[in-house]
């Protein structure tokens, strides 16, 4: 392969690899494309450690990964998305819990539990249990799914009680929160939201699993009547219950323990896999 530099000796172009070779002020690698058309971006902390690597592609069909990266005083890294590492006093890696891997598996759940919240403008309200039929599009509403316990969520499959709905991916935007409480929720960035016009079924994905007890799906759409009410004729969107709604979180993984001698070499690792169907895992 044939590389092209710039005057200031930075990579411009690998022949049938890669182009679009960008860096940021201080001279970093900040994005590259793929002749594939996969986009590679990168993303400093003010030390210059590497924060986060995406990768993003023209065709949304594709699930592409995304990394995000947390580091300790001395510089070792203490988390890549849902891995975390430890260290003893020298710097050694002496732990590590992996969950994105082949031990790890998208299961579903069957105890999560619908809640509802109308007026929630911004997604960021606190939302309430129900027991009957959740509205979506009107009154600026959410739908919240409880899992009852903190997940990494990664899926979320909602019914509808009818097939001719008015939702639009462009009409929601997807939060998550651990705790329920107001202003709690953050925004997630880039999900996958996909409806079915054959069955009305709204498919939301994450594409890097999020650790939270809730989701929410909020609707912006909040029309009004003359008086300043809700207008609720033109709703089309209805859940009828929790049974109409499938959360699926990523389970699994495994942890490793290292061990060294005197001399900082290492002299051992004990690998414990996480047994993705026991109760541990997803109680039920």
């Amino acid at each position: 392969m044939n590389q092209k530099w710039n005057s200031l000796g930075q990579l411009e172009e690998v022949t049938d690899y890669a182009s679009r070779f960008s860096f940021n002020e201080v001279g970093y690698l900040k994005s590259y494309q793929q002749k594939n058309g996969i986009s590679v971006a990168y993303d400093y902390k003010d030390n210059g450690y590497l924060s986060s690597l995406q990768y993003t592609s023209t065709d949304t069909s594709l699930l592409l990964p995304g990394f995000e990266y947390s580091y300790d005083r001395a510089g070792n890294m203490t988390a890549r998305n849902g891995d975390a590492y430890g260290y003893d006093v020298k710097n050694q890696l002496i732990s590590a819990s992996i969950i994105g891997d082949a031990l790890a598996e998208e299961l579903p759940i069957d105890y999560a539990k619908a809640m509802h919240a109308q007026e929630d403008v911004l997604g960021l309200e606190e939302a309430v249990p129900v027991s009957d039929t959740v509205v979506l599009d009107n009154s600026a509403s959410s739908l919240v799914i409880d899992y009852t316990y903190p997940k990494r969520i990664s899926k979320v499959e909602i019914t509808p009680a009818r097939v001719d709905h008015r939702i639009t991916p462009e009409t929601l935007s997807i939060h998550t929160a651990m705790f329920n409480n107001d202003g709690y929720y953050d925004v997630v960035e880039n999900p996958v939201v996909k409806i079915d016009s054959s069955t009305g079924v709204i498919t939301i994905v994450l594409k890097t699993p999020i650790y939270a007890r809730y989701m929410k799906v909020h609707c912006h759409y909040n029309e009004m009547m003359q008086d300043g009410s809700p207008d609720t004729s033109i709703s089309t969107f209805r859940v009828s219950s929790s049974d109409a709604i499938k959360a699926y979180c990523i389970v699994g993984g495994r942890n490793e323990f290292y061990m060294y001698d005197s001399k900082g070499n290492r002299t051992g690792k004990s690998v414990m896999a996480t047994d993705i169907k026991s109760d541990h895992c997803c109680p039920r």
